[in-house]
Order: structure tokens, then sequence, then C-alpha cells
């Protein structure tokens, strides 16, 4: 999913995209942060954290475990 993040997409697209954010911090507005942990029986757990930064609701780069190709870094 978050391959298919693009520089410019409105915070609606992403929310679409990704769902709904773990964290949408009151004093940094335009920065969503996101995790996620996958599991199962034959494999090892793993996880994934990203920040998702918007400027003027515009998404502007994707940082963290997980950037997509055009999102920026």
């Amino acid at each position: 999913m978050v391959a298919q993040l693009k520089a410019g997409m409105s915070k609606d697209q992403v929310r679409s995209t990704l769902g709904t954010p773990l964290l949408i911090d009151i004093f940094h507005g335009e920065r969503w942060t996101t995790f996620t942990r996958a599991s199962c029986r034959t494999a090892r757990a793993s996880s994934a954290s990203w920040w998702c930064f918007f400027e003027d609701g515009k998404l502007l780069r994707v940082d963290g475990d997980v950037v997509p190709a055009g999102a920026g870094r």
C-alpha cells in the first residue's frame, strides 16, 4: 500500500490508501505516524513504522522503514 503513495496526494487520498494513521500529533498536524506489524505461524514477526509529511494538505514526503518510490525522501 505504501508503494501506491505519490508526492502531491491529498490527505484524503493518503488516508484512503493507507487507512487512518496511528497518530496525528496536534502540535504537528502536517505529520502522520503509521506503524504496522505482521506475523504468521511459519515466519518471524515483522514491523515497520513511517511518517507521512504534508505541506498545505499535500503529501510532501514519506520517511521511515518503508519508503515508496516517487514519494521523496
